[in-house]
């Protein structure tokens, strides 16, 4: 049975941790595209690929497929915030959407935009710039999508 979790907000699925961590072969960049076509039909400019964002986006996924645990808390307790302020990013406005257990950027981003609060990030003027990173662990996809814009 397909394992399906969303977290909007330190939600929490418990799977037997595991050290062993890969890159999902499910289409990260796929996803970030899927995003920016739902902005552009909606007339908002489409999501910049960061590649600074895709380390904070990649850094909590390694650590949810780790902990084998889906949240927003980060290493050490790191808030999305504090991540990408590491990566380089000083924008004011930030977003991360999280998820487990879909098999492709497709699944995903369907999921994404059907919750309120996922939808929102996505679709939030404010916001200019992502990334999607996904990784394989615990027998399941993690998902981390980060987002930010300027000040």
């Amino acid at each position: 049975m397909r394992a399906l979790v969303l977290c909007l907000v330190l939600a929490a699925c418990s799977a037997a941790p595991s050290t062993t961590v890969r890159p999902a072969a499910s289409g990260s960049a796929d996803a970030l595209a899927l995003a920016s076509q739902a902005r552009v039909s909606r007339g908002l400019s489409p999501l910049r690929a960061d590649p600074r964002l895709a380390a904070a986006a990649e850094e909590q996924a390694e650590f949810m497929a780790r902990r084998g645990k889906i949240g927003h808390d980060g290493r050490g307790g790191s808030t999305v915030l504090e991540r990408v302020r590491a990566v380089g990013v000083e924008g004011c406005h930030m977003a991360e959407n999280v998820a487990a257990g879909q098999r492709s950027a497709a699944q995903v981003h369907g999921d994404w935009m059907g919750s309120a609060g996922h939808r929102a990030n996505i679709l939030n003027s404010n916001l200019d710039s992502g990334a999607v990173a996904s990784v394989e662990g615990n027998g399941m996809i993690w998902w981390a999508m980060v987002l930010a814009g300027p000040c």
